[in-house]
């Protein structure tokens, strides 16, 4: 058998299959200019086909009908400074809308379209440093979303007590009006009932790495912050998180909102025909970290039902209530007390009762566990019905003393057991 002296010496189909193993620069701008031939095989729609689908998620021609190589080039003129995010910013956000168009389409169709690139470039010479190409892909996607008091979410709602908010992906435009790039920050969601959110950290703070995502509590008002909690390491963690949080088949809808509790798998018990289960939320803007000291605030969702198809003699009515909350430095205490909320629902076959109240710690946070007493309301017989251990952790913390005090108004323009109570009908207690 001959043995070919050099590459060019080789069969067509293994030459293509060496060319599938470079980059497209490379293809393109090295390998095409040896010769005639390699110009001819760099041009095969096995390769461009392939480059469609890794680099622009395409393998259907979107761009152009005519050849793969000329649908890549299509895609490259529109996103060509954004090839190397573009794949996996676009994946996110293709599961991000795939998830909300299976559990909250209200909220898909307050999603915004692609940022206006004025206020793109805007934003990019604002800062000390252009803005990282994977955030201004995802504002050319999704530029965050429209506002409407009340509605859904992208990131969700929290209702416990006297305490109401919503977390907004929030369009560009709103961090150029308040001067964020400037502060080295950008905002990534809002609050506008309780004046606090995500914020990509632009340049490095103390106690706060450049490209993380941290919450940015009371901005607009005169305040020194002694530390921080950081949600993510970079944009695309962050990015990648929220569509976590969305796919979960362990979010939690209700009337057409994403609620912020999240309900662990295995946090679950039954007693008798009674079935507990609990979702938490770590509440940001009411909790603090200090060089010295650190308070957490933890709200959790209980909810109670009873299967359809249980015996009518189970209906319950619930009498009391008894905690144990174990802290993250092993500190615990008791809580006992009548009812829950103020209330003392029944149970029965096919009904379920949710209540949402929360509990503070003076560290990172803890867990709880419990019983409520019911009264078999045919027997007379009282019992225990066991709530599951539940754990309550915040984000990373970063202790470091930064300033993020400032004297500018935020301005956004768009064109304890005690809360809310939910029973089998929606109605509120």
């Amino acid at each position: 058998m001959a043995t070919a002296s050099s590459m060019l010496e080789l069969p067509d189909e293994l030459l293509i299959k060496i060319l599938d193993h470079l980059d497209v620069r490379f293809l393109v701008g090295s390998v095409s200019c040896v010769c005639q031939r390699l110009r001819h095989l760099s041009d095969s729609e096995h390769l461009w086909k392939k480059f469609c689908a890794q680099i622009w998620l395409d393998e259907e021609k979107k761009m152009c009908e005519d050849s793969w190589k000329a649908n890549f080039l299509a895609w490259h003129e529109k996103w060509g400074p954004y090839m190397d995010c573009y794949a996996g910013v676009k994946a996110q956000w293709n599961r991000i809308e795939a998830a909300l168009a299976e559990r909250c389409r209200t909220t898909l169709s307050h999603l915004c379209g692609p940022v206006d690139k004025t206020l793109l470039q805007q934003a990019c010479s604002m800062g000390e440093s252009p803005l990282p190409p994977e955030v201004c892909c995802s504002f050319l996607i999704h530029n965050g979303q429209r506002v409407l008091l009340g509605q859904g979410s992208l990131l969700g709602t929290l209702e416990v007590y006297d305490h109401f908010s919503m977390e907004v992906a929030v369009p560009l435009g709103f961090s150029l009006k308040n001067s964020m790039p400037m502060r080295g920050n950008l905002m990534l969601s809002w609050c506008p009932y309780m004046n606090y959110g995500q914020a990509l950290c632009l340049r490095s703070k103390p106690g706060l790495e450049k490209g993380c995502v941290y919450y940015l509590n009371d901005v607009g008002k005169s305040r020194r912050q002694e530390g921080y909690f950081i949600m993510a390491g970079s944009f695309m963690e962050w990015l990648e998180k929220l569509a976590d949080r969305l796919s979960d088949p362990e979010l939690i809808v209700h009337r057409s909102k994403i609620l912020r509790f999240y309900h662990e798998p295995t946090c679950v018990a039954v007693t008798r025909d009674v079935k507990v289960t609990v979702a938490t939320a770590f509440v940001p803007r009411m909790s603090q970290v200090r060089a010295d000291k650190m308070r957490t605030l933890f709200a959790y969702r209980i909810s109670m039902t009873m299967d359809e198809n249980a015996p009518s003699a189970s209906t319950c009515k619930l009498q009391s209530r008894y905690w144990k909350i174990t802290d993250s430095v092993g500190e615990c205490h008791e809580v006992k007390g009548e009812a829950v909320i103020g209330l003392y629902p029944v149970i029965k076959p096919g009904t379920n009762f949710s209540y949402a109240s929360w509990t503070p710690f003076d560290c990172e946070g803890g867990f709880m566990e419990g019983h409520f007493t019911f009264v078999n309301l045919k027997s007379g017989e009282t019992y225990d019905v066991v709530c599951p251990r539940f754990n309550m952790r915040c984000p990373q913390v970063s202790r470091a003393i930064g300033g993020e005090g400032t004297s500018e108004d935020i301005d956004y323009d768009e064109d304890d057991d005690e809360d809310y109570s939910e029973d089998e009908d929606d109605n509120e207690y």
